[in-house]
């Protein structure tokens, strides 16, 4: 297949929820990169399954967030107005880093390059989550589950946040009609 064919695989691979798709959604970016070195999408791409590996512990923090940072700045010296590099890097610079500003400055990167990249409004709201800006945090992961209402990971991030903050009633009502 070619490179583009390789990326869409991937993306499906990373979206996965049957399986840790992960991995070969990495290999197939990885290909889809060797096929085009210059494909600022799938560097992209790559720099966010990194970021998913990292946080949910599929291979050393260390390791993957330093993976999808040298990836999404590839991506962003690419094409710089590519919202997933921003996004990307936005969630290693807040994960990992621990430096809110400089996330913050890569989400709105991100949002001027494309507002609707649910993933940017995801890793936007889990900045606010952390910076104790709850309100805007639960708009902000709202506007990720508007664009991508089938994405579970914005569902089950907003009814954690909901959780985190004591709005146990309303974690229940929102997550109630997923579980039936």
């Amino acid at each position: 297949p070619g490179g583009n064919a390789l990326y869409l695989d991937g993306k499906f691979h990373r979206s996965r929820r049957d399986v840790n798709g992960n991995p070969l959604a990495i290999e197939r970016f990885q290909q889809a990169l060797r096929e085009d070195p210059y494909f600022a999408d799938a560097w992209a791409a790559l720099a966010e399954t990194y970021v998913g590996t990292g946080t949910q512990q599929q291979m050393p923090i260390a390791e993957a967030m330093e993976q999808a940072r040298s990836a999404a700045l590839r991506a962003i010296e690419l094409d710089p107005k590519v919202a997933a590099g921003h996004s990307a890097l936005g969630t290693v610079l807040m994960y990992y880093d621990f430096d809110y500003a400089a996330a913050e400055k890569q989400f709105l990167e991100a949002r001027a390059a494309d507002e609707r990249y649910a993933r940017l409004w995801y890793g936007f709201g889990l900045l606010r989550a952390f910076q104790g800006r709850t309100d805007e945090a639960l708009d902000y992961i709202g506007r990720a589950r508007e664009l991508e209402p089938m994405t579970l990971l914005y569902t089950s991030g907003y009814a954690n946040l909901l959780y985190y903050t004591g709005k146990y009633a309303e974690a229940i009502g929102y997550v109630r009609p997923g579980l039936a």
